[in-house]
């Protein structure tokens, strides 16, 4: 009879209370801890001498200081420590809540909510909480917004006719990943922008929808921290977990592509340097008030023209980070001539 490791595992993590999230049960990445025996951890060198480096105008550091890791357990998975400069983590996290849920982009509230008369969910949220109105915070009830080709989550399919503009800055983000990392022809096409309040999970599953799946799947954190399992092609094997933090990222290619993976649970991130009170460096994290402030000047030059930052609400912005985590997951759709199958 087949066990169902993978299953078992995220039960385990699921029960939060009675699981420590320490190096001695989770990979974490990018820190001197042994990791647990069972993973073979690899922290990968490139070449970073190229002078064409263009990083900057997303808001990423030079390629020079990034920690990237792999599993040899796992081929095709690549892991890459917050890249992101910090102050820039606020830009793609106000994407992400303003911008991306505004109509035609599909979201979870369409049930509910006409797209058009949706407006911004942002803007909504401050008026709800200025005026003291007993009315319903869609926001808060925001779980995913599509782009690009909309997923059809009953038949698990793309529909060619349903599809709305890819964001520029993200594409042109995934791209640059992707051509880093030897994906040259990658099209970023769709992408599912998850919001997970401080009790949520998404179970065991694969992104095996798309036409060509060679192409990788890249997704970045935003805001409070996760555990994430990392299984194989069947679920009778034990997932590796780890911890995943605002600004990493991670590529899923070649045979883990295909490899289930879950979100058990989310946990708040650590405290940042204005709490810790210990080294007197400026804050640029989402978990407090003066880190949004420190951050709120930083524009990347990827920004649309029109882009204007969250300004006078910081202390609304601040409660909702500290009770929310953002995944973004950008995938392929197309096969490389870029023709939908009939």
């Amino acid at each position: 009879m087949e066990t169902n490791r993978f299953k078992a595992e995220f039960k385990r993590f699921k029960k939060k209370k009675s699981v420590e999230i320490s190096s001695k049960t989770i990979i974490h990445f990018g820190e001197d801890y042994p990791s647990p025996d069972a993973w073979k951890i690899v922290q990968e060198k490139f070449d970073t001498s190229d002078d064409r480096w263009g990083g900057s105008r997303f808001g990423l550091k030079p390629m020079s200081t990034w920690s990237i890791y792999s599993i040899e357990t796992f081929p095709g998975f690549i892991y890459i420590v917050d890249p992101f400069i910090r102050g820039s983590h606020l830009y793609w996290t106000t994407r992400c809540i303003r911008d991306y849920p505004l109509a035609p982009n599909a979201s979870n509230l369409d049930i509910s909510l006409n797209p058009s008369d949706r407006g911004c969910l942002w803007e909504k949220h401050i008026s709800l909480a200025r005026h003291e109105r007993a009315e319903v915070d869609w926001l808060r009830k925001l779980r995913w917004v599509t782009l690009g080709y909309h997923y059809d989550w009953d038949r698990k399919i793309y529909h060619k006719e349903r599809v709305s503009k890819f964001p520029d800055d993200l594409s042109a983000l995934s791209k640059f990943i992707a051509e880093l990392f030897r994906f040259p022809r990658y099209q970023p096409e769709a992408g599912i922008v998850n919001f997970y309040n401080m009790d949520s999970s998404i179970g065991g599953h694969t992104d095996h929808s798309e036409y060509d799946l060679t192409a990788p799947l890249i997704s970045y954190s935003f805001g409070q921290s996760a555990v994430f399992l990392l299984g194989r092609s069947t679920l009778d094997e034990t997932p590796a977990a780890m911890r995943v933090q605002s600004g990493d990222i991670m590529i899923m290619s070649g045979e883990s592509r295909l490899a289930y993976h879950a979100v058990p649970m989310v946990f708040a991130a650590p405290l940042c340097n204005c709490k810790r009170g210990n080294d007197g460096a400026k804050c640029f994290c989402l978990n407090c008030e003066e880190g949004i402030r420190e951050s709120l000047s930083y524009v990347p030059d990827c920004a649309p023209k029109d882009w204007n930052p969250i300004r006078g609400d910081v202390d609304l912005l601040s409660n909702y980070l500290q009770n929310t985590r953002i995944n973004v997951n950008v995938r392929q759709v197309l096969p490389n001539d870029g023709k939908f199958p009939d």
